[in-house]
């Protein structure tokens, strides 16, 4: 009889043992447990609630002041480029047919070195025109960069009066509340504020043939 009592207040003090260290373990987890769900809520906190605006970059880039104005500008290097490439397409005309009539004519050394010289004035034409395009093309890009930025300038500055925290492309977005789109306001300040930007002059720029590659333009559209 003494045996199984003593047996029973052995497997008691296992059994309080036992639910001690549950207790321990528990007690060291919990307040963890605790302090990551309140980190969790408190992430969750900080994150703001999306504010949603849309702009019409292409409308924008189409319509704006400054932007018309970097065409226009481009436009007038393009006519007086096509002019002056027509008047040496004529006098080069003119020289090759000076070459067709001395070639029966003249002494061999001499026309070759006269065909010599109009293939190297035909090549310096080619280069010229090609120079010319992509260093417009660059100024072009250049002239709506800036008109871009300020595009972008402007629309922080109304995103910040509005409370808009997030602002898309209207091309990215299927449906949306007209409210949402911010591209008039956007247009009227920018005129306002920037109605031109400067266009650099292509003569002045250096070939950037070997600097980098003749890319399509970015600059009009989203």
């Amino acid at each position: 009889m003494r045996v199984a009592v003593f047996g029973v207040r052995r497997r008691v003090r296992a059994v309080l043992t036992a639910l001690a260290v549950g207790c321990a373990v528990l007690g060291t987890v919990a307040p963890g447990g605790a302090r990551a769900q309140a980190e969790t809520a408190g992430a969750e906190a900080a994150v703001p609630k999306p504010v949603v605006g849309v702009i019409d970059l292409q409308r924008v880039l189409r319509e704006a002041d400054a932007a018309q104005g970097v065409r226009k500008k481009r436009e007038e290097y393009v006519t007086a480029y096509q002019a002056d490439a027509a008047q040496v397409e004529q006098e080069l005309r003119a020289a090759d047919q000076e070459l067709a009539r001395l070639r029966a004519t003249a002494d061999q050394q001499d026309f070759a070195e006269k065909r010599s010289a109009f293939q190297k004035r035909v090549a310096e034409s080619q280069r010229n025109v090609q120079m010319r395009r992509r260093n417009l093309e660059r100024a072009f890009g250049q002239a709506m960069s800036a008109v871009q930025q300020g595009t972008i300038r402007v629309a922080d500055q109304i995103a910040a009066e509005k409370g808009v925290n997030v602002i898309l492309y209207r091309s990215q977005v299927f449906l949306f509340d007209n409210a949402m789109d911010l591209t008039d306001e956007i247009l009227q300040r920018l005129d306002a504020r920037m109605p031109t930007v400067d266009f650099p002059d292509p003569e002045t720029m250096a070939d950037s043939a070997a600097k980098e590659p003749l890319v399509p333009d970015s600059m009009t559209g989203d």
